[in-house]
């Protein structure tokens, strides 16, 4: 039976992906949402009013389709403008989700989640990010 699973991810301290390892009894993933992110954008951190595509290793490309190279295949695209009341955070969430992209099931042991700017480059560091996303899939 099929069914939902939430996934946090977090930045590490001088990794530009955000990781997580999965439970071993995450078996068969067909799909994909995203339900909410925060990004801060204090000085010296993310820049504010700025585009990232926000990529899953594990997930074929699919979702955002445009001329933008950085952003093909994305699962979404972030505008760091849109801001909370916290104050210096770009956060987004949505109960029914953001973006959602199936696939042809797939087992994948870890999930890994990259956030990169139109020059290609990926400016995490500690804490600079959080992604609440929902995997579709048999576990057991």
């Amino acid at each position: 039976m099929e069914e939902w699973r939430d996934v946090v991810l977090t930045s590490a301290a001088g990794d530009s992906n955000l990781h997580v390892q999965l439970p071993t009894n995450f078996k068969q993933i067909r799909a994909i949402k995203l339900m909410s992110y925060s990004i801060s954008t204090k000085v010296g951190t993310v820049p504010s009013n700025e585009l990232y595509a926000l990529h899953v290793k594990q997930m074929p490309a699919c979702g955002t389709h445009t001329n933008a190279g950085f952003m093909e295949g994305a699962l979404y695209v972030i505008h760091t403008c849109v801001r909370s009341t916290l104050t210096d955070v770009a956060h987004n969430d949505d109960p029914h989700g953001l973006a959602c992209a199936s696939f042809s099931p797939v087992n994948f042991p870890a999930l890994t989640v990259t956030l990169t700017n139109k020059d290609g480059e990926r400016p995490l560091t500690q804490g600079d990010i959080h992604v609440w996303v929902r995997l579709l899939g048999t576990f057991g």
